[in-house]
């Protein structure tokens, strides 16, 4: 071991100092970490509460009859509606003599057992939400050869009928469809109304969607509207 001699003074070690320039970015640094941590102490804390609040359905029904058409129901949700409506969906193809697995998006791995897809998310930022978007995106080779339906979760709606905006869809058809040009959807696409609450969502995002003039909305989902499409489409995914 090192030890100083007799009457040595220990140099004790000190930061140089900053200049204007660097004492900035310093801050820059220590706030963009401070910010980051908030993130991601937000973001644990809306998982729990999402987890406790809202059920992501994934169950099958319909006749045990092989000879059955069978129907996968893929969705993405961000805060349960599209779970909700997925379910119901579901529920009326089964009615309609299908067989029908309704799963998360991006826990599928293989689709070619079904005979139709049915693709659901809602409009988040002017596109799908990522499982969806990658679900897409992964079987789209596979989704070219069958039929696929879509659903869209939105909460423009027109008060007066309380049917969601068919701008809605031209959107859709330039952020989503158009991408995937070689996938055929069946006519007509689903526009659901959903529901929204700015308590569901980060400061950040609501943010930004009061900058951009968006309104708080509420629950606008309507099971009427749910079914009539569902009822719609039924014989054309068999």
């Amino acid at each position: 071991m090192n030890f100083a001699a007799k009457g040595e003074v220990k140099m004790k070690k000190t930061l140089p100092a900053l200049s204007f320039k660097n004492y900035f970015r310093y801050k820059i640094i220590r706030v963009s970490l401070f910010a980051s941590c908030m993130l991601l102490l937000a973001a644990a804390g809306f998982t729990s509460a999402w987890g406790e609040n809202y059920t992501l359905f994934e169950k099958s029904c319909g006749t045990d009859n092989s000879t059955v058409k069978k129907v996968l129901i893929a969705y993405d949700t961000k805060h349960g509606s599209t779970a909700h409506i997925a379910e119901k969906i579901g529920d009326v193809l089964c009615e309609n003599g299908l067989r029908v697995d309704i799963r998360l998006a991006y826990h599928v791995d293989d689709i070619s057992a079904y005979d139709a897809v049915v693709i659901g998310s809602p409009v988040y930022y002017s596109t799908f939400l990522p499982g969806t978007l990658k679900f897409l995106d992964r079987h789209k080779a596979t989704l070219a050869n069958k039929k696929v339906a879509a659903f869209v979760i939105s909460v423009s709606v027109d008060k007066t009928t309380g049917k969601v905006n068919t701008n809605v869809l031209n959107m859709i058809t330039s952020t989503v469809f158009s991408k995937f040009p070689e996938i055929t959807f069946i006519d007509p696409v689903g526009l659901l109304p959903g529901k929204f609450y700015f308590k569901e969502i980060f400061p950040v995002e609501i943010i930004g969607f009061k900058l951009s003039g968006f309104a708080e909305s509420g629950n606008l989902m309507n099971d009427d509207f749910v079914r009539a499409w569902a009822e719609q489409i039924a014989p054309l995914l068999k």
